[in-house]
């Protein structure tokens, strides 16, 4: 049940993305024919119930210094652990046919959960929505409704109740209904969050988001799908514990590198150390893939949030339309994708809108094979370099920078989805005669910026000197920035900040395995710190990095900024500063809860 540009990807190696299921239970076999000595390969994936023996892994690593600093006490951890455990299987009946309670516990029910769907919301309602701290929405809805259309996001993305882990006390799920290009032609729900009640208050069990894909597949089960780059690859399937607070895995299998090489692994604790897990060699030509299973996926009955708090069926979207980029020096058009047809907009700042018309064809696999704009009766054709003609067939939002510049060139931004649902921008340099493919970023021009405090305000760029762009980073787990940018000489984007503003929600969910040594910033206009040291269980926060050597993180509880200091060694980032630090310094085993999804 892979999706077909799903696949697109993967013919050109191992840039493995997201968006797709498995399910599925672990079981030992032997060895293979002409593989004795080496790891065999565990039974692939099937569609039983499936029953897992409770296990709890716990960072037991602990370490102290009498150096440490006096300003913090080693107080207990705030937060829940979030790491995994396995136990008894619990299933439920299919989420459409499934009823739990009677209308009035439901409406009591719903009243307990409205934190949650009141933020999820106002999150594609909103304009303003990135000014207001959030709690419980899912970073999968905060990404597509970047891109998507608030009249889309209303229609299909929606809420619903049922009792996934069995214990009489319905789940809350956010999903979106929208996927439907899969292979099987069976529907599908992504579940963006799955919410229980913990004191009686709202809790997040399951979060996802483009890289870190839950699909529900029934009998109270989902399949997980995560990618962290060409050589990390992560498939399982887990339900809920019995009280609904943890996720219990029933399989897990993920690659990585091992001396250069591409090794496979598999646990039943959702683990992605290696020293956790058992080396196995896949089975068949399909290799890992070949551990997905295709169980039946009914499609939630979900309440879409057009009907949540009475919510007409046609949304105004020009509060969002890109189209107010429009500006003495900036243009925008979009192209929706294959065809031929024309749109208008004022390119060389004449006051006068150019007639624009795009012609693009694509193949029987939807690549693109040619694309070109007709701009006043001129023909140019669009350099088939980067990864535009595998993504343009999607929509392009397109932006036109008119500089000032003594070549007189102009820059035509290309923003497209690439296949892991992130945005990427293909820019090209325009000197009158032809567009020259400057580079693909990893990245695009941000709707909004951060203000003081690092809360955030809804606009839209209007000026080439001023503008934000918005990347990713895979340091502190997937994170997201935005930096404050000009187009530079080079038609690039030029940062005219040192920083770049990491976007993260108001609860932390991060925090420190160990004592962590630091350096402590009185404030954001301090130019040098003191020595000092985040605590163990010391909840902590991103706030802003160089995107070089440091991070500065906030302490949840304290002030100031605490400096950490990085630098990647064989491909994994470790921390520089480490004295009187016990153990690994490598990020990933200095600090808790860090999702990666690539």
């Amino acid at each position: 049940m892979v999706k077909k540009s799903f696949l697109k990807i993967l013919g050109l190696g191992l840039t493995l993305t997201m968006l797709c299921g498995c399910s599925g239970n672990k079981a030992t076999t032997d060895a293979p024919a002409g593989t004795e000595g080496q790891p065999s390969a565990p039974a692939k994936a099937s569609d039983a119930d499936q029953d897992s023996a409770e296990t709890d892994t716990e960072n037991a690593e602990q370490s102290a210094t009498d150096e440490a600093s006096s300003q913090q006490d080693n107080a207990e951890a705030s937060g829940d652990s979030a790491e995994n455990s396995t136990g008894e299987d619990s299933t439920s009946d299919s989420a459409d046919a499934d009823s739990t309670s009677n209308a009035a516990e439901t409406g009591d029910y719903l009243a307990k959960y409205k934190p949650v769907l009141d933020e999820s919301y106002n999150c594609i309602t909103d304009d303003k929505y990135y000014e207001n701290a959030t709690i419980y929405t899912p970073m999968g809805l905060m990404e597509i409704q970047n891109y998507r259309e608030k009249s889309d996001l209303l229609e299909n993305v929606g809420y619903i109740l049922t009792d996934v882990s069995g214990d009489g006390i319905p789940e809350l799920m956010i999903a979106d209904n929208t996927d439907s290009e899969y292979e099987d032609g069976e529907p599908h729900s992504i579940v963006l969050g799955c919410y229980t009640l913990k004191d009686d208050e709202p809790f997040m069990v399951i979060e996802g988001w483009a890289r870190n894909s839950y699909e529900w597949i029934g009998n109270g089960q989902f399949s997980y799908l995560g990618s962290g780059g060409a050589m990390n690859t992560y498939i399982g399937s887990c339900h809920l514990s019995e009280d609904g607070t943890k996720i219990i895995w029933d399989t897990y299998y993920f690659s990585d590198e091992v001396d250069g090489e591409l090794k496979y692994f598999t646990n039943t604790t959702g683990s992605d150390e290696i020293s956790d897990s058992e080396e196995f060699i896949p089975e068949g030509a399909d290799g890992i893939w070949g551990y997905e299973a295709d169980p039946p996926c009914p499609k939630l009955e979900i309440t879409p949030f057009k009907e949540y708090l009475g919510a007409s069926d046609s949304v105004d979207d020009d509060a969002r339309n890109p189209a107010k980029m429009q500006s003495e020096k900036i243009a925008y058009f979009y192209i929706p994708g294959p065809g031929t047809e024309s749109c208008s907009a004022d390119l060389d700042g004449d006051g006068k809108d150019e007639t624009i018309t795009y012609d693009m064809a694509v193949d029987e696999n939807d690549m693109t094979t040619s694309f070109s704009l007709n701009i006043n009766g001129r023909d140019y054709e669009m350099p088939n370099e980067g990864d535009l003609y595998y993504y343009a067939m999607r929509g392009l939002d397109c932006f036109w920078f008119r500089t000032n510049n003594e070549a007189k060139n102009h820059y035509l931004y290309m923003q497209y989805t690439s296949d892991s649902d992130y945005l990427m921008t293909a820019m090209y340099k325009f000197d009158g005669k032809k567009f020259t493919h400057l580079y693909d970023l990893n990245g695009a021009i941000a709707f909004w910026k951060m203000k003081e405090g690092a809360e955030y305000e809804y606009t839209y760029p209007t000026d080439p000197d001023d503008f934000f762009v918005e990347s990713s980073q895979q340091i502190l787990g997937t994170q997201f920035v935005t930096q404050r940018c000009k187009i530079g000489a080079d038609g690039m984007p030029e940062p005219i900040e040192e920083f770049m503003y990491y976007q993260t929600g108001a609860e932390p969910y991060i925090s420190a395995s160990k004592l962590i040594p630091c350096d402590l910033m009185a404030d954001e206009n301090a130019t040098k710190g003191v020595a000092n040291a985040i605590w163990q269980d010391n909840m902590v926060t991103p706030y802003r990095t160089d995107g070089k050597t440091f991070i500065d993180l906030k302490v949840e509880s304290y002030p100031g900024l605490y400096r950490i200091y990085y630098a990647m060694k064989d491909g994994r980032y470790v921390l520089t500063y480490t004295d009187g630090m016990l153990g690994s310094a490598l990020i990933t085993e200095c600090f808790n809860g860090l999702n990666f999804a690539g």
